[in-house]
């Protein structure tokens, strides 16, 4: 058998880097396992000819001591600055995200897609690998990990009331600024002879990106351009706290955003109730 876990945490958002940094500082063995190369979550951004655009959140405000702590040390080694309660990136936000984990505690591009619960729990992946831990912290949207208990067999139907909103959001450079009366421009920045624009689409449609940024551009000519869709961009209709621990007598356990709110400090605020748990 491959080594066994402490803790295997699914998904790399800012619920799991929170749980994960109290989990190493009580020294137990933690693996994260993500799905995609990203470490953050839906805390992503999009680079641009040297400019990067957060697709998330563009900052973010610590009322809980926890956060304000991970967020304090970053604002040190120079990753973050802060405003009062409030802080922004250097550069991007995922500069802070991957400094809050060491490289060898997370393995990317691991979709997991079954859990066995028997005295060890098996983390089986969508590329046939096998993990071991004795608990399981399940960090993804709603959705996603009711799907992921229903393959293992275990069903939480509540997880499927949780509702989020749908965004698409288009980013452009250009060398003048656009106008898009059709489109609800959220951020403008003019920056070594270019204007750099995020705009919003509220008329979510099941298009892929790649046929929205082709009609986008074609009707709006930006000289480069990225469409992103958040399917789980903001909690709209939370979940009791209480079901954080549903699966406890199984050592599996949820944490995430859509417990206590819709944003990071929501996110964290979930994390730090599980730790009475642990």
């Amino acid at each position: 058998m491959n080594k066994v876990y402490d803790f295997i945490i699914i998904g790399a958002g800012p619920s799991s880097l929170s749980f994960y940094q109290y989990l190493i500082n009580i020294n137990k063995s933690v693996l994260i396992l993500e799905k995609s190369r990203n470490i953050g979550g839906r805390v992503a951004h999009r680079r641009f000819d040297g400019f990067n655009f957060e697709l998330g959140a563009n900052s973010f405000q610590a009322t809980n001591e926890n956060l304000k702590n991970l967020a304090d040390q970053s604002v040190k080694n120079g990753v973050l600055y802060s405003h009062g309660q409030e802080y922004y990136p250097s550069n991007c936000l995922n500069d802070w995200t991957r400094s809050l984990v060491l490289s060898s505690n997370i393995c990317n591009q691991k979709r997991v897609i079954k859990l066995i619960s028997k005295d060890i729990i098996q983390v089986w992946c969508e590329d046939e690998s096998l993990y071991y831990a004795n608990n399981v912290i399940i960090t993804a949207p709603a959705y996603q990990s009711f799907e992921l208990l229903k393959n293992s067999g275990l069903i939480l139907s509540e997880l499927a009331n949780v509702e989020y909103s749908k965004e698409i959001f288009y980013f452009t450079r250009n060398t003048s600024k656009l106008l898009i009366p059709e489109l609800n421009e959220i951020i403008y920045t003019f920056k070594n002879g270019f204007y750099y624009q995020k705009w919003s689409f509220k008329n979510w449609n099941e298009e892929s990106r790649e046929e929205l940024k082709e009609k986008f551009d074609k009707k709006y000519c930006p000289l480069e351009s990225h469409c992103h869709k958040w399917r789980y961009s903001k909690v709209t209709k939370p979940l009791n706290k209480r079901y954080q621990i549903h699966f406890k007598d199984k050592n599996i356990y949820l944490v995430g955003d859509y417990f206590f709110g819709d944003d990071i400090q929501a996110a964290v605020d979930s994390a730090d109730y599980l730790k009475t748990f642990i």
